[in-house]
């Protein structure tokens, strides 16, 4: 009789027989006796950035990043009950926001794709990519999944190594047919060295995300009559405000801005050493320019300086306008204008950032960079008044020889900001001297042309020097006049 055994499996595949002749009974029976071979399962993972961009979100300082990761059998068995795990949340700490969209799963053509696990999100309450219950590599061949993560890098809760990176690092692994479970820690194939953390032959080293970032805010902060004593001129005060937003340290910071090409036969000069750079926590602040001139090379900085992840210095400079030489080159009544600041990394890119006014709530994103670049604006505010002498009747008072004269003033906003706590004063007493009788009681009127709030007339005028014909309420916006 054939006695045929059954392997561990169950089954008799892959079962070695041989046929044999009992001496000790010569009945001819045989035995077949069956071994399987004894297997090798190993299994190697690696997982690489291929992209990282601003987020999809639209959060400003977030980014997307595209992982990679390649689960391969190098073993001599196939794998089954296919595993993948990564922990973001604890491995990022504040920096990990949340995974952006599904993990995309695919296989050789030795492989079948293990079920995508729904409840995966990151390792805030579930790591595990794959369900680990599916999938199959045969030897030599691979899974591949592609996954993108959305992190802020300048959370203050983001866990950083020692050099201000993020360090990640996957569990994958699958069961060979005798149910031995295999695994093996991501190697970031880009990193050369080579770290072995379980001793198994693979290197091990953890994939490594550093953004190279730098933000700029931009204020003019202050005006007032041009220290030059020229009539009609301002001295602007500008304040920047340069951060480093993302995880590398930066040196040689400059900062430009071009007060002369932007604002055209307006500007008159950068005030000779006006620049100043106050300190809020930078490792080294960058010096002032003493000889900055407001020119498009002139750098506000000496280009000294180490700016590490999140710290931050501000810098002043006040530069003289003359607002009425260069009409043409006004925006809507304003001189508008941005700067520039770059920073060195330590991996040798320049980052760079144009400047946003944060009091500007359009938030305008010309490069897409999800951190918004408002232009700063200076309007500059102004009034006009027209006054015009009518009709000149015999005084109501019956006075002889003397004459009622009717005055008309317009007053108009000729500025570009909106103007209130309106006044009217003429000083008739003083300047028409002893001819000025009085002013007629109650004769003041406000009629609005097309004022936001014309303001009302003062009924107790008189005619002096403090007298305002109208009571100090009223709002006018840019145009707009009232008489």
């Amino acid at each position: 009789a054939d006695n045929i055994a059954p392997n561990s499996y169950g089954d008799t595949d892959g079962i070695i027989s041989d046929t044999s002749t009992d001496l000790a009974n010569q009945l001819g029976d045989t035995t077949e006796v069956g071994f399987r071979e004894v297997g090798n399962p190993a299994v190697e993972l690696t997982k690489q950035i291929i992209n990282v961009t601003p987020a999809a979100s639209g959060t400003s300082g977030n980014f997307d990043v595209t992982y990679v990761f390649i689960l391969e059998n190098t073993g001599d068995v196939t794998l089954d009950n296919l595993r993948l795990t990564d922990n973001f949340a604890s491995q990022f700490g504040g920096g990990f926001v949340g995974i952006v969209g599904a993990p995309t799963i695919g296989a050789g053509p030795g492989a079948v794709a293990p079920g995508a696990n729904a409840a995966f999100d990151g390792g805030t309450s579930d790591a595990n990519i794959f369900n680990g219950t599916s999938g199959e590599i045969e030897v030599g061949e691979f899974i591949d999944v592609t996954l993108v993560v959305e992190v802020d890098p300048d959370s203050p809760t983001v866990i950083l190594n020692p050099n201000d990176e993020l360090l990640n690092q996957a569990l994958g692994g699958g069961d060979d047919d005798a149910g031995n479970s295999v695994d093996d820690f991501s190697d970031d194939p880009t990193n050369a060295t080579d770290n072995d953390l379980n001793g198994d032959g693979n290197p091990d080293d953890p994939t490594v995300v550093a953004f190279n970032a730098i933000d700029l805010t931009k204020q003019a902060t202050s005006t007032g009559p041009a220290s030059s004593g020229t009539a009609g001129n301002i001295d602007v005060v500008y304040t920047f405000t340069v951060t480093n937003n993302g995880t590398s340290d930066l040196t040689n910071l400059s900062l430009v801005d071009d007060f002369a090409g932007q604002f055209g036969g307006n500007f008159v000069a950068a005030v000779p050493g006006s620049v100043t750079v106050t300190n809020i926590d930078a490792t080294t602040p960058p010096g002032a320019n003493a000889t900055y001139a407001g020119g498009a090379t002139d750098n506000l900085l000496d280009g000294t300086g180490l700016l590490e992840t999140g710290q931050s210095y501000t810098v002043t400079v006040i530069v003289e306008v003359d607002p009425d030489a260069d009409p043409a080159a006004l925006v809507n009544g304003a001189l508008v204008n941005t700067a520039t600041t770059t920073g060195d990394a330590p991996d040798g890119t320049t980052v760079s950032d144009v400047s946003d006014d944060p009091t500007v709530a359009t938030d305008v994103d010309p490069n897409n960079d999800n951190n918004p670049d408002d232009p700063t604006s200076l309007f500059f505010s102004s009034i006009g008044l027209t006054k015009t002498a009518g009709a000149i009747v015999p005084a109501a008072s019956g006075t002889a020889g003397n004459f009622d004269v009717t005055y008309t003033f317009v007053v108009t906003n000729t500025g570009a900001e909106t103007l209130n706590n309106l006044t009217l004063v003429d000083d008739f007493a003083g300047q028409l001297g002893g001819n000025f009788i009085a002013a007629i009681p109650g004769s003041v009127s406000v009629t609005n042309i097309d004022a936001t709030t014309a303001p009302g007339a003062n009924a107790t005028y008189a005619g002096g020097p403090t007298d305002s014909l109208i009571d100090g309420t009223g709002v006018i916006a840019s145009g707009e006049s009232f008489e």
